[in-house]
């Protein structure tokens, strides 16, 4: 069977086989080593960041303050309890309580919207609010950066540049946090579009140029909207989004973040959070090489229900945050965190070399060199990695919301060792090539392929 870097037909197959010739051989040293020895600090990817050593961020894209939610029971303990491993948007204030929770944190917003999105602020005025936000927050250890604004048309960008300059003038090491907008933003002319770009790749060419960002970061919704998986167009541009962000990614060295759904997004229409789809979207972010990972929203409003934490009181009809209380999605959400917390900081040091798919998606895609063979009566993606000292990993998700799937595989090389990452605490077991493995709906496993010692 012959590949080339594009497939083209059908979204899912009854029985899948994916078969890759080529060799690669490698020493490697063990995966405890690797762990062991990260810094005290770890430049991100290249990024002028300063970020703890094996912190990978898993972020809720929610707002909480404590002059209106003073009396809320699942505030920022809530989201530490919930394997969060900082929150975001929160006043310089409770940067303390982050502290304490063990918690990295974003502080914002920045503000000044309008004066962003109508290039109109001065020189001045840049330069004399970020020194005022950072004087609230310097000091802090929680502090991981600041938040400047969401979803950006590119007529924003050159703002957007003199902001990220000036943070970093007064702030470096940390981080000028801007999320993007998705590959459905509209496209088109300033003012009669969102991006104000001719398209989404032209969009991220121009805000690397323009904005000389630390980081990649963007939100993808279209899991739950698809009906998990089910309208092909709209899933599709979920895989999509995440190959053309991961490209831009990799051409200039930046690392990414991918922003995915945790509510139900429209009330009655959208599928609701499941186990699966949750699990799905975080693997999936993992295995195309993602840095960090955040989840909108953690608070219900509006037609946002089925959040990790619900405030809609039934008695007042209304949202009240006294009301406030977890819901079966925080349970699914604390044990995918789990989850990510552990293989994240595996995954961080590494490059993201190949991202394929098993079955027809019309998707642009890098063949990989590590696995030769791949089975499954289920549809996968298979994210390669590999390390500087020359370690190699590959991360299997099975894209099926709906069942089970056991998966055969098979590496290039035929004295390769391959082994399981426990995603419960990083722990090696021996994969066995004529067992497999079972991945549960929208699982992820993280595998090791040693060569030459079997």
């Amino acid at each position: 069977m012959q590949f080339t870097n594009r497939v083209l037909t059908r979204y899912f197959s009854a029985s899948l086989f994916l078969f890759f010739p080529g060799l690669l051989c490698a020493e490697q040293s063990s995966l405890n080593n690797q762990i062991e020895n990260n810094s005290s600090e770890l430049t991100y990817q290249g990024a002028d960041l300063r970020f703890p050593a094996n912190f990978f961020p898993i972020l809720p894209w929610d707002w909480f303050d404590n002059s209106n939610g003073a009396n809320m029971n699942n505030g920022l303990a809530s989201m530490a309890e919930c394997n969060f491993t900082m929150s975001i948007f929160i006043k310089p204030e409770l940067l303390p309580e982050s502290e304490k929770l063990g918690l990295m944190s974003i502080v914002g917003s920045f503000g000044e919207e309008n004066g962003i999105r109508t290039n109109s602020l001065t020189d001045d005025q840049i330069d004399s609010k970020v020194k005022e936000l950072v004087e609230k927050s310097k000091n802090s250890t929680a502090l991981l950066g600041y938040h400047i604004i969401d979803e950006p048309g590119a007529s924003c960008f050159p703002t957007l540049a003199k902001i990220v300059k000036a943070f970093r003038k007064y702030d470096p090491g940390k981080l000028a946090f801007i999320n993007l907008y998705p590959n459905y933003g509209t496209v088109g002319a300033k003012n009669n579009s969102q991006l104000e770009a001719a398209t989404y790749m032209d969009y991220l060419e121009q805000y690397v140029s323009i904005v000389n960002p630390q980081i990649l970061c963007y939100d993808n919704y279209t899991v739950q909207c698809s009906n998990d998986l089910e309208v092909k167009g709209v899933a599709t541009s979920y895989f999509n989004n995440l190959m053309e962000v991961r490209e831009i990614a990799l051409k200039y060295n930046i690392p990414f973040w991918n922003i995915v759904s945790s509510n139900q997004i429209r009330l009655n229409v959208a599928a609701i959070p499941s186990p699966a789809n949750i699990s799905l979207q975080a693997y999936t972010t993992l295995a195309a090489g993602a840095k960090g990972i955040g989840w909108w929203t953690y608070y219900s409003r509006g037609e946002k229900r089925y959040t990790p934490v619900d405030k809609f009181d039934p008695n007042e009809n209304a949202f009240v945050s006294h009301s406030d209380r977890k819901t079966l999605t925080w349970r699914y959400m604390q044990e995918i965190n789990r989850q990510v917390s552990v293989l994240g900081p595996i995954l961080l040091p590494l490059k993201s070399t190949a991202v394929y798919f098993t079955n027809d998606m019309g998707i642009e895609y890098t063949p990989g060199k590590l696995v030769r063979s791949i089975r499954s009566t289920s549809p996968l993606m298979i994210g390669e990695f590999e390390s500087n000292e020359r370690q190699h990993y590959a991360m299997i998700v099975n894209l099926s919301l709906q069942k089970s799937a056991k998966f055969f595989l098979d590496a290039q090389s035929t004295d390769t060792k391959i082994e399981i990452v426990s995603a419960e605490d990083a722990t090696l077991r021996r994969f066995d090539v004529k067992e497999g493995e079972w991945l549960v709906a929208g699982q992820g496993v993280l595998i090791h392929l040693d060569s030459n010692k079997q």
